[in-house]
């Protein structure tokens, strides 16, 4: 099998989306039943409205024709009483007044909304009110005039005392010929509303019926389109299986091509050890037995192996802890934050004035291997910022709305260049010459591992003189 991934020529896809025509012509057949549903929904309101202002009208006129009713029978109770001075007729004369004043009432409070009309009915009310006391005043002098034994000319008097009845008839009259003309019109507006509101709703129907023809097509063309898009992707299927054996295979060929790089790694890390030990236990040895016949170059020179001897091991211990973390089993389980960054720092001398932890909220991961992210982020930062005249170190977090938490570890020292940021998490690369910061180059590769393995990632931000932030993120809780 070659080394390389082969992926066929005409890589199977998913079955097509919905073109956009079909999906425009859905939205412009919803806006077109949407426009006519309103514009026939507000002619019927409209004819609604005309209706009832045509029964407004009625309601008025036959106001008016119950007032004149009431008022001719008013007047003839009226004089029933003064010709007989009848109970019955001045119990007549009270009902109907009664319905006069009722009626008048009535009309002035349907015409407030006309502001002519309802003055009209104010006259009318006005005259009805001054008619009825010339009656009241009529009918209280009959009785004094019948017991004072007066003549037939002062019961003539008050039996032809003035009254405002001819007034109130052309009010009333002058009211209803408005109201009629009024109601003429209103019905006019009335048919011409119901005509629009028959054509808008026959308009609607007829474009619903167009709209339901249109995507009835549409969709019956998007369904063959689907089902010839389906039978291709079936006809891949066989591409798409050896495709994933492929894949299969070449992974299995990377994940043993790591375990073989771990393995030397782990094997030259140890074989590396014992020729370490001996130059630096003869070096040992040379400098407490001969120290006395070496001079000051011999003795500076003999200094330089012990201490390269002594970066060598520290760089063979980077490298295998590098290795491990293949190997190293992962147990994840909710962890402390807090804790964990207090436990680093109490390991590494005690928590420095110069620290200060902020709020860090839970995360879910390995503990140990957590611990040691923040040891190689913590013993960087300090490292970098020793040089500082104020050192200052924050560290803090913050859940993200993406499921992570999100960790940083901020400090004022060295900082970095940002144009060489590709080599920030590489094996043996270093941005600082080893004289000016001691160390390996490992400790933010093992960091990178450790958090990549997490599902999480890890990113920094530097300026040189200025201090550099590190963050990484982390599962908030057990992942799916």
């Amino acid at each position: 099998m070659e080394d390389t991934l082969r992926l066929p020529g005409r890589l199977p896809r998913s079955v097509p989306a919905t073109p956009a025509f079909v999906w425009a012509g859905v939205f412009v057949s919803f806006a077109l039943l949407s426009t006519i549903a309103v514009i026939a929904y507000r002619g019927i309101a409209a004819f609604e409205d005309s209706t009832h202002w045509v029964a407004h009208s009625d309601e008025i006129i036959a106001e008016l024709g119950q007032l004149a009713g009431d008022d001719g029978r008013l007047r003839l109770a009226w004089r029933r009483y003064l010709a007989r001075q009848s109970p019955d007729a001045l119990d007549d004369y009270r009902t109907s007044r009664a319905e006069v004043q009722k009626s008048a009432a009535k009309l002035a409070e349907l015409t407030v909304d006309n502001p002519d009309q309802h003055a009209r009915m104010v006259a009318l009310g006005d005259a009805i009110r001054q008619d009825l006391q010339s009656i009241d005043a009529s009918i209280a002098q009959r009785p004094a005039a019948v017991s004072h034994g007066e003549p037939p000319a002062a019961i003539e008097t008050a039996e032809t005392l003035p009254t405002d009845g001819e007034r109130i008839s052309n009010l009333a009259d002058a009211a209803e010929q408005v109201e009629r003309g009024l109601l003429a019109a209103r019905e006019q507006a009335t048919s011409a509303e119901a005509s629009r509101a028959k054509a808008w709703i026959v308009a609607g129907n007829v474009a619903s019926l167009l709209t339901l023809a249109i995507v009835f097509f549409a969709l019956r063309g998007e369904v063959n389109r689907r089902s010839r898009a389906q039978a291709r992707i079936e006809r891949y299927a066989g591409e798409v299986a050896a495709l994933n054996a492929q894949l299969r295979a070449y992974s299995e060929r990377v994940e043993a091509s790591n375990r073989e790089l771990e393995s030397f790694s782990y094997s030259v890390s140890h074989d590396l050890r014992a020729p370490l030990r001996a130059i630096n236990g003869f070096a040992s040895m040379l400098a407490e037995d001969h120290a006395a016949n070496l001079d000051t170059e011999g003795q500076r020179l003999l200094a330089i192996v012990r201490s390269s001897a002594d970066a060598m091991g520290r760089l063979i211990d980077d490298l295998l802890a590098f290795s491990r973390l293949g190997k190293v089993a992962f147990v994840a389980a909710p962890v402390d934050m807090v804790a964990l960054v207090n436990e680093v720092l109490v390991e590494h001398g005690g928590k420095h004035d110069m620290i200060v932890v902020g709020p860090l909220p839970a995360a879910h991961g390995d503990r140990s291997l957590v611990k040691q992210v923040w040891a190689n982020l913590i013993d960087n930062a300090v490292k970098y910022s020793a040089k500082v005249a104020q050192p200052r170190i924050r560290i803090g977090g913050g859940v993200n709305d993406d499921g992570f938490t999100q960790y940083r570890i901020e400090d004022n020292g060295a900082g970095f260049d940002m144009r060489y940021y590709e080599k920030l998490f590489g094996v043996f690369q270093r941005l600082h010459s080893a004289s000016e910061f001691p160390g390996t180059g490992v400790g933010l590769a093992i960091v990178q591992r450790i958090v990549a393995r997490h599902g999480g990632r890890v990113w920094g931000e530097g300026r040189p003189g200025e201090g550099a932030t590190f963050y990484f993120t982390l599962p908030a809780g057990r992942p799916k």
